[in-house]
């Protein structure tokens, strides 16, 4: 049974304008959430007059990593309540480096609301990838053309997919409503009827 999203926290918002694509990475600052890959990533959106990077992180630590860079915002401390907000409806595509995931709750918020997600194969990206689930996509390295790549990738996901639909997808597929469906078809005749022996 997979892990679930409210998608009512995740509705598909406006994409605020601007002048350039941005990146959003949303998680814990921490060498095994890909650390690394993003402080790599930054270097080159920092290279870049095409491209800025968003950091949500929820608290401080490691954050002056990026204190220095004039195309990276690091902004602390935003939660449910307004991470959609403040972060998703801002970004082209969402960076998820993670070294491992037992899900991966950030590719499935980002997906609901209507960012397509590029990440490390672990969690359920690695599934969703795999199985061409509109914009769910998987990296290797990040090589010198990355940002160019994902360029198309992200203008050929506006061409191609209806945001709306795809919130409705995830909804269906890893929404709340899905959930008790999902525990039926697993535990089936095993279910407590009331019933006494």
């Amino acid at each position: 049974i997979y892990n679930r999203v409210d998608a009512t926290h995740f509705e598909v918002l406006p994409k605020k304008p601007s002048d350039r694509y941005t990146i959003l990475y949303a998680g814990r600052l921490e060498p095994g959430k890909g650390l690394a890959n993003l402080e790599k990533l930054a270097a080159m959106v920092e290279q870049s007059q095409e491209w800025c990077l968003l950091i949500a992180c929820n608290n401080a630590h490691n954050a002056d990593l990026f204190a220095h860079l004039k195309n990276t915002e690091v902004v602390i401390g935003l939660g449910l309540h307004n991470i959609n907000e403040a972060a998703y409806s801002r970004a082209d595509l969402v960076f998820f480096p993670s070294h491992s995931e037992s899900f991966g709750m950030i590719s499935i918020e980002a997906l609901c609301a209507g960012v397509p997600v590029m990440g490390t194969p672990v969690g359920i990206l690695r599934l969703l990838a795999a199985n061409k689930f509109p914009g769910a996509h998987v990296f290797k390295e990040l090589g010198p053309q990355v940002l160019q790549e994902w360029k198309g990738i992200v203008d050929n996901f506006r061409l191609q997919v209806n945001r709306y639909d795809l919130h409705q997808l995830v909804d269906h597929e890893f929404g709340i409503s899905s959930y008790r469906k999902e525990w039926d078809a697993v535990l089936g005749d095993r279910l407590d009827t009331g019933k006494t022996n």
